[in-house]
């Protein structure tokens, strides 16, 4: 019998075998009929997919404990509903945390950005003396005092290609070490 003229009930009994195909054309009888079930309840299209998607893996990694008995329309449904107000309820949860978090930094008083922008420039300057000491004289050389790499090249003694490579390196260095500064200021800030 093909699985495609099987009845609910008879993909059902073969599903708690773990008959694989049985499973397969129940997830392709309800799938897309479920997701529009979960899109209607949750107006999010991938939160809809997402709650389909881990309905369908709970049920093949629990088939033992699916009752053949059941209507397996109502039981695909029901755990639908069930994820979406578990999702409703979580999203609920985390939205309380991050109103309580924006009540505490409203409690302090927003840094002066003169006080900021002193803290970066110390930060910058303690980043630029853990430099390699050639690459941190040629890159204060570029940006301090606004050299070009042909200038740099002959007050120092390189070639070009050594300047151009030692100012990359020292930008690749400061940024990566300066990145997650930055990123906890703009938290602290926003």
């Amino acid at each position: 019998m093909r699985y495609q003229e099987m009845t609910d009930a008879e993909l059902s009994e073969r599903l708690v075998t773990q008959d694989r195909k049985a499973f397969s054309e129940i997830y392709n009888r309800y799938q897309k009929i479920l997701c529009c079930h979960a899109y209607r309840m949750t107006r999010d299209v991938d939160l809809g997919m997402d709650i389909v998607q881990e309905v369908f893996y709970a049920i093949w990694k629990n088939v033992d404990q699916v009752d053949p008995q059941r209507p397996i329309d109502r039981y695909l449904f029901s755990c639908v509903v069930n994820r979406v107000i578990n999702a409703i309820r979580n999203d609920k949860v985390r939205g309380n945390h991050l109103k309580r978090l924006q009540c505490h930094m409203t409690d302090y008083p927003p840094p002066d950005e003169k006080l900021i922008e002193k803290q970066l420039q110390e930060w910058l300057e303690h980043e630029l003396q853990l430099l390699p000491e050639k690459m941190r004289h040629t890159f204060e050389l570029s940006r301090k005092h606004q050299m070009s790499h042909k200038e740099i090249s002959r007050q120092t003694g390189t070639t070009e290609g050594t300047v151009k490579k030692q100012i990359y390196y020292a930008l690749h260095v400061l940024r990566t070490r300066l990145t997650t500064i930055f990123i906890l200021l703009f938290l602290v800030n926003h």
